[in-house]
């Protein structure tokens, strides 16, 4: 027990006391190593489902650190408590009960967040098709850099920032107060088309999470699975020159 101590063979350590049916130095053995490897209460928790003899304060404790560590689903715990000819819905009430409570909560979040990404996504659309289909009054007053009165020639962005021209500087083809932000975002897309070529990292992540359909999820959210095209045709901008005249730059 020592060397499987030291060579963190923990599972091997809760095997030898549970063939010689030791329950009380199986819960410590858990309760000592749990934390470095969760998956030894699942292994605790097959041994007392297939014992005749009543363990029911035993599963109690097993279930309280399977739902803390999140191990299981609970249909599969149902389904090996199952075998115990001892088990009870009694048994188990307290577990499904905070497993449910807890799936609930997260159903009722997820369809929050959802709505309030749908609701996001209609208003965005609903803004370009504005811009491509309506015409866009220009009502700025001050320059956005230099806060003086605004006057001819201008520069005039969809973002709502107006500029002189000589306050523009070399490139005015960007808006200089929202470039910062456009860059990081364009920083980032690269960033995340170059991890689609660089699998391991994804895999790894996929392999140490609990839960596996989350990191899938949370991959797709961030747009590294799908693929991104970048428009980089300046085409947020109108030039408002002497005499009045309006021209797409």
């Amino acid at each position: 027990l020592y060397l499987y101590d030291r060579a963190k063979m923990f599972t091997q350590i809760v095997q030898y006391y549970m063939e010689h049916d030791e329950y009380r130095l199986v819960m410590s053995s858990c309760k000592r190593y749990g934390n470095q490897d969760p998956t030894l209460w699942l292994q605790v928790l097959s041994y007392f489902a297939a014992k005749e003899e009543d363990c029911k304060t035993h599963i109690v404790e097993v279930l309280t650190n399977i739902d803390r560590h999140n191990l299981l689903p609970s249909l599969l715990v149902v389904q090996i408590l199952a075998r115990k000819p001892t088990a009870t819905l009694a048994l188990i009430k307290s577990y499904i009960t905070r497993r449910l409570e807890a799936e609930n909560k997260q159903i009722a979040e997820d369809e929050a967040q959802i709505r309030d990404h749908r609701e996001e996504t209609e208003r965005m659309r609903a803004e370009i098709e504005n811009v491509k289909t309506k015409a866009r009054i220009f009502r700025v007053t001050k320059c956005s850099a230099c806060t003086s009165p605004l006057g001819l020639p201008a520069v005039h962005f969809l973002c709502d920032h107006s500029y002189h021209q000589e306050c523009m500087g070399d490139d005015d083809t960007k808006c200089p107060m929202c470039a910062p932000e456009n860059r990081k975002l364009t920083d980032l897309v690269a960033a995340q088309e170059e991890n689609m070529e660089q699998h391991e990292p994804f895999f790894k992540e996929l392999g140490g999470s609990k839960d596996g359909f989350g990191v899938v999820a949370d991959y797709f959210g961030k747009g590294i699975l799908n693929k991104v095209q970048l428009l980089t045709e300046p085409v947020d901008k109108f030039r408002t020159r002497s005499g009045g005249s309006i021209d797409f730059a």
